[in-house]
């Protein structure tokens, strides 16, 4: 149960930008042009596909638990830097950072099946990813839910703390994870 409370406090970051990006921007004078936003959501896919890629090949080299950690990591800054003034008056940064986010969300979704191979062997790995998978379905609603409630009361950098603050504790749980060593994966398999 760890890697999918794992799952649930990181995911949303991803998620919720991918939701509201094009929201969010609307607030802005210098972001507000849906030419430019399009263009943003097409590069954000690309690089959520990238995301998948990349993560997962770091994974490979280094192991799970530290390129998690620098994923969510990297979505708690990208978290405390995307409500800014200066990502607000900037193209370059917000499609930057618009992009990070959703390299992370293809990170998540890519590292998870491995780790769980690597835990649980790959037959039972399998499996186990498929009800992990529920942490994914229940984060992308909570995000968007708590996005819509929340920016009211605490706006929109309030928002995005919260999700710094979710990605964090994601980090600091991931570090609990142990996977199984090489030779018992094997016989698990």
């Amino acid at each position: 149960w760890l890697l999918w409370f794992v799952i649930l406090l990181a995911a949303p970051a991803g998620l919720n930008v991918a939701a509201v990006y094009k929201t969010f921007a609307l607030n802005s004078k210098a972001l507000a042009d849906d030419g430019f936003l399009s263009l943003a959501g097409g590069l954000a896919t690309l690089c959520n596909g990238l995301g998948r890629v990349g993560w997962a090949a770091v994974s490979d080299i280094i192991g799970f638990k530290p390129t998690f950690v620098a994923l969510a990591l990297t979505q708690v800054a990208a978290c405390m830097l995307y409500n800014t003034d200066a990502v607000q008056a900037s193209r370059p940064l917000f499609l930057f950072l618009t992009c990070a986010f959703l390299a992370c969300m293809g990170g998540n979704f890519a590292m998870f099946p491995t780790a769980c191979a690597n835990t649980f062997g790959s037959t039972d790995g399998a499996t186990i990813y498929s009800v992990l998978f529920t942490a994914f379905g229940i984060a992308s609603i909570a995000a968007v839910t708590l996005t819509k409630e929340l920016q009211r009361v605490v706006g929109w950098t309030g928002v995005f703390r919260l999700f710094a603050g979710m990605s964090g504790a994601a980090a600091l749980l991931s570090t609990l994870y142990k996977p199984l060593p090489p030779r018992a994966v094997a016989k698990a398999a």
